[in-house]
């Protein structure tokens, strides 16, 4: 008897030793649970920081593009403005010429009008120099050819 109650008195001690393995582990459990909640937590966190990063940095393009295509609206209203006076300019050059080739023509016009006032006679006498210039360039050239 006295050895089955020893046996009985290692069992008792085992089953403490068990039963003390058994909390340690589940403390151990606890922690290791509540180490990776608390790490998918900030897992969680980090990645939402991600985000908002990537969409600070979106912004913060998105902002510079902005102001690149506001840049470049003024860059273009300047060239245009540039080309309008350039335009303008050139336009003004070339209305100068017409006038000046129409008065050209006015001037010329009133010369036919007063020859064509001055009596017939006159106008002959033109007729009759024009021909005997073409006569006598027209003989010039038969000499030559000859």
């Amino acid at each position: 008897m006295h050895d089955d109650l020893k046996y009985v008195e290692s069992l008792e001690i085992e089953i403490d030793e068990l039963e003390s393995d058994k909390a340690e582990f589940s403390n151990m459990y606890d922690v290791i649970l509540q180490e990776c909640v608390s790490k998918d937590v900030m897992c969680s966190y980090l990645l939402s920081l991600s985000d908002l990063d990537a969409l600070d940095e979106l912004q913060c393009l998105y902002l510079h593009k902005v102001k690149e295509c506001d840049c470049l609206a003024q860059k273009l209203s300047k060239q245009i403005k540039s080309v309008s006076k350039e335009v303008h300019t050139e336009l003004l050059k070339h209305f100068a010429k017409v006038e000046k080739h129409l008065i050209s023509l006015e001037i010329a016009l009133q010369k036919r009008k007063e020859q064509a006032a001055k009596p017939y006679a006159g106008r002959q006498s033109n007729r009759a120099l024009c021909r005997a210039a073409i006569t006598l360039a027209e003989q010039q050239s038969a000499q030559r050819n000859v």
